[in-house]
């Protein structure tokens, strides 16, 4: 076949290279576009995670007041109920504090 055509396989990788180098050009016209969307993404995903581990494990978002008061009922740390959350082990207790 290389009788008649030529060396294809050169001229295949040579195109190859060509449209790869062509792709690259337009990608690193955008590359701060890109960039930014992947922040946003990424930032999205945690986001996301964090709403799902809430509703997973029945999670809520602190009442903030003026005063200068912590009641907390039925604390639980969530790093160490994920712990042991295979042996369905839940610890939770009760916190006040006050600053004068």
């Amino acid at each position: 076949m290389d009788t008649h055509v030529g060396d294809l396989h050169s001229t295949i990788v040579d195109r190859e290279l060509e449209i790869i180098q062509d792709l690259l050009e337009e990608i690193i016209k955008h590359d701060k576009t890109i960039a930014t969307a992947c922040d946003v993404c990424a930032e999205l995903d945690c986001l996301l995670s964090f709403s799902e581990v809430s509703r997973s494990y029945n999670l809520r978002r602190p009442e903030m007041i003026e005063e200068n008061y912590i009641e907390i009922i039925q604390g639980r740390c969530a790093s160490a109920n994920f712990e042991f959350r295979l042996c369905n082990i839940f610890f939770s207790q009760d916190t006040q504090s006050m600053n004068k």
